[in-house]
């Protein structure tokens, strides 16, 4: 009966008082705001866990108080002097953490309190650890050590527990780099596109980012990592550009994630992976816009069309326009551009070198 009465006053104390604790109106009511290193995009409320100790100390109460009306109901079992220690110990504890979520308390003194309740736990409460069983030996009695063991391990496990309670900054603050690739027989079979979106969706789909700077993709082909071989500038741009049309059509920012490459590069085949060529074609009435830097840059829009790459910085440019489309380049070292119909070719960064072709009424124009 003691126990049935007992659990019943600590479910509904906590229920109580976790909707009390929690509500905008508590004083004591003590949000998490979320900040970059966080895991939740919320503010959640931090005094759910007070609300379960009070109430479990509540019913350690209500189970004394029952069983000094009648002692025979627990007998050895009845609450001692040595369970009130340990119950002033755990609301130590308790207000300790409270007022450390609060204010903030200085190390020294958080730790400072900490030790006086493991102090009232070992002694007071009688936990000290006797002996430490050893794999392979035995059992190894402590001794005189009994006590400073004790307390090592209890100030230990009282701070591992503050230090889990902060890893949601450390796992929020991670950058998460996701490695794909296939075997020298997956792209013999021509299956190579297949299996890297198939790794790419896999790890990624259904997962949402608080920023593209929390996630880098990877391309790394089985048979060139440790072998000496190296995938050449077109397989690695080929493979580049499909993860990044994956990406986007599972929701993610494709033109935000950072792609790299890795297997075998060495000083004398990096200058090859790093000259990096983008192909765009923009039929019908379509609009594409675009920005970053590539080593090459072809584009070709035909009908009304319009591709806006003025952010898209490329030392080679080749543009092909047909109809009555625009096309917003930027070349550094080289343009080639061709207009038929009354579309016009806009070109920025001062290439050394213009080549223009128009048939028709269109123009190709520097900016």
């Amino acid at each position: 009966m003691i126990v049935l009465v007992s659990a019943f006053v600590v479910l509904a104390l906590s229920w109580w008082l976790t909707r009390r604790l929690s509500s905008p109106q508590s004083v004591l009511r003590l949000l998490d705001e979320p900040n970059e290193r966080s895991l939740h995009s919320v503010p959640t409320p931090r005094t759910g866990g007070l609300a379960m100790v009070v109430s479990l100390v509540a019913g350690f109460g209500v189970a004394a108080g029952l069983a000094v009306a009648d002692p025979a109901v627990l007998g050895p079992a009845r609450p001692t002097w040595r369970t009130l220690w340990v119950v002033a110990a755990i609301a130590l504890v308790c207000v300790v953490s409270f007022l450390d979520d609060r204010i903030t308390l200085p190390v020294s003194r958080r730790f400072a309190l900490q030790g006086v309740a493991v102090l009232m736990l070992v002694y007071g409460g009688d936990l000290a650890v006797s002996a430490v069983p050893i794999p392979a030996i035995g059992t190894l009695p402590l001794a005189w050590l009994s006590g400073p063991v004790s307390l090592l391990f209890l100030l230990w496990m009282a701070n591992l527990y503050n230090f889990m309670d902060g890893m949601d900054g450390f796992a929020g603050g991670m950058t998460v780099i996701l490695c794909v690739g296939e075997t020298l027989e997956q792209r013999d079979a021509g299956k190579t596109l297949d299996v890297i979106t198939g790794q790419v969706r896999a790890g990624l789909e259904g997962v949402s980012l608080p920023s593209a700077d929390r996630m880098i993709l990877a391309y790394e082909p089985v048979w060139a990592i440790g072998t000496g071989r190296v995938a050449t500038r077109e397989q690695a741009q080929e493979a580049h550009l499909e993860i990044r049309a994956c990406l986007g059509s599972i929701g993610l920012p494709a033109a935000e994630i950072a792609i790299l490459y890795g297997g075998s590069v060495k000083p004398d085949n990096i200058d090859g992976l790093m000259a990096e060529q983008a192909v765009i074609r923009v039929p019908g009435s379509g609009l594409v816009r675009g920005g970053g830097t590539v080593d090459q840059l072809v584009v070709d829009v035909s009908g009304s069309g319009a591709a806006q790459l003025e952010g898209l910085e490329a030392r080679d440019v080749t543009a092909t326009l047909s109809g009555s489309g625009v096309i917003r380049v930027t070349a550094t070292r080289r343009l080639d551009a061709r207009v038929s119909g009354t579309g016009t070719v806009l070109y920025g960064g001062s290439p050394e070198t213009v080549t223009r072709e128009v048939t028709g009424t269109g123009a190709i124009v520097g900016q």
